[in-house]
């Protein structure tokens, strides 16, 4: 796992870096401190000889005023880069915006149309060519704002740990001195970043009302183009049989009943004391239970199974919404307080289709009977067709579990909110890289044609 040190230098701007905090100076100032203070707490008795010149040395250095200097200074040096940086830049979009007005207002007359079908205006080449080199500007500037917006986040964080490291370490003897830098550090404006966030949607606004015709979608497609969409199949073809090992995995320890309970039931006294995973269990024992039930007990009114079938399927699905997907609040619409997501209508056809996959996948589990009726007939000729649904469920209640996670760090294994975003230029593909691709891509297709072959055997050959 990556140290925030490796992820600091793995994120800064190489022309910014001597701008960006020093965090292993000032970590080595709060074990300065942390040290000094052990040798001063120290009784004199209990020194040697040998001791006297480190002692010395650590009362003389790394005096905590000095660190709380070094600190306000590495605070200085972020703002004062940051304000300018974004004084630049707002001084670059209103150039900007400028030209494009005037532009608009002093191009070449519009070309008459030589027919009379051809009834829409054409703008001139001068005109286009200046409009295309503005909108180039614009995207250049939209990267460097996200730049800036990533470089006091970076740097925010990179404050806030030693703060940490300096209050757990030194203890509470500097208390004050804690709670005064963490003060002063939230005065400055690097520390929220709200003027760049603002000047970014600003620019979002205006590049989508002036080059896209109020279309979000397309004008954050084309702000983002720095992004390498390129589909890896390398990773596609690992994937595939890493999930093909998995299920040969689950074939051979199925059986294993410590293995299969520790897998389903997710609480651990010991690693955990949050009871939602009690809830969360139950609604997975409630589908064993209602297999178990459906399979091993003969009961001649089938009420009974059909009150536990839609209790469970209920359950799951309610847990699936509300808990997974952070969904099903009132006070949002039935949605989330925040979703990433454009179109909100996809949150809700989500849980319509999860409802209904709910239900259908565990009308799947009804073992055939010697008693044949028309609905048993009708739920046997699904089950193939159910058993090809419930994986795209999963898949769908992935997404969306972790667009949640993201959100809202449900699970605590991010210990920071804020993730970098990378900044790479795409690499040139060589022709080998090309063919590599390509073979990949061939080797995909034909794993996916044997699996559904093999699959396909098994349903038919099976009935």
């Amino acid at each position: 796992m990556l140290t925030f040190k490796e992820k600091l230098a793995h994120n800064l701007v190489p022309e910014w870096e001597e701008h960006y905090v020093n965090y292993s100076e000032l970590k080595h100032h709060v074990k300065q401190i942390q040290r000094r203070a052990s040798f001063l707490a120290m009784s004199s008795g209990d020194y040697t000889e040998s001791n006297e010149p480190e002692r010395a040395r650590l009362i003389k250095t790394s005096k905590p005023t000095h660190f709380e200097e070094e600190f306000l200074d590495e605070c200085e040096k972020v703002e004062r880069w940051y304000c300018t940086q974004l004084e630049e830049f707002h001084k670059q979009f209103a150039l900007l915006q400028d030209q494009y007005a005037q532009a608009r207002t002093s191009q070449a007359p519009l070309v008459p149309p030589t027919t009379d079908l051809d009834d829409a205006p054409v703008e001139s080449d001068a005109f286009t060519l200046e409009r295309d080199s503005i909108k180039q500007s614009l995207v250049e500037l939209y990267k460097l704002l996200r730049l800036l917006q990533n470089f006091a986040l970076l740097n925010y964080t990179a404050l806030r740990k030693v703060l940490k490291k300096h209050k757990k370490k030194c203890g509470a003897r500097f208390e004050k001195a804690h709670r005064s830098l963490n003060d002063s550090l939230h005065d400055y404006a690097f520390s929220h970043a709200l003027p760049v966030k603002e000047s970014i949607l600003h620019l979002e606004h205006y590049f989508t009302a002036t080059f896209h015709d109020n279309d979000r979608v397309l004008a954050l497609a084309e702000l983002d183009d720095w992004k390498d969409s390129t589909l890896n199949w390398q990773n596609v073809y690992t994937g595939l049989k890493m999930g093909m090992c998995m299920v040969l995995a689950t074939w051979l320890l199925w059986d294993d009943v410590a293995l299969v309970a520790f897998y389903i039931c997710e609480l651990d006294p010991h690693a955990t004391q949050d009871f939602a995973h009690v809830f969360d269990d139950a609604s997975h024992l409630s589908m064993l239970y209602l297999i178990n039930f459906i399979v091993y007990v003969q009961v001649e009114n089938h009420v009974l199974w059909v009150v536990l079938f839609v209790v469970s399927s209920v359950y799951s699905w309610l847990w699936d919404v509300v808990m997974d997907w952070g969904l099903g609040r009132p006070q949002n619409h039935f949605l989330g307080d925040g979703h990433m997501y454009s179109r909100r209508w996809v949150y809700y056809a989500a849980m319509a289709v999860d409802f209904v996959l709910c239900f259908s996948w565990t009308l799947a589990l009804i073992p055939p009977t010697d008693e044949y009726s028309v609905v048993v007939g009708v739920l046997l000729y699904l089950q193939p067709v159910t058993m090809f649904m419930e994986p795209i469920r999963r898949s769908m209640w992935s997404c969306f579990a972790m667009e949640n996670e993201h959100l809202r760090n449900t699970l605590g294994f991010r210990k920071e909110r804020f993730i970098p975003l990378h900044f790479e230029r795409k690499p040139q593909k060589k022709a080998t890289d090309k063919r590599d691709d390509s073979q990949y891509a061939v080797k995909v297709v034909a794993l996916a044609v044997v699996v559904v072959a093999l699959s396909a055997s098994a349903i038919f050959l099976g009935n």
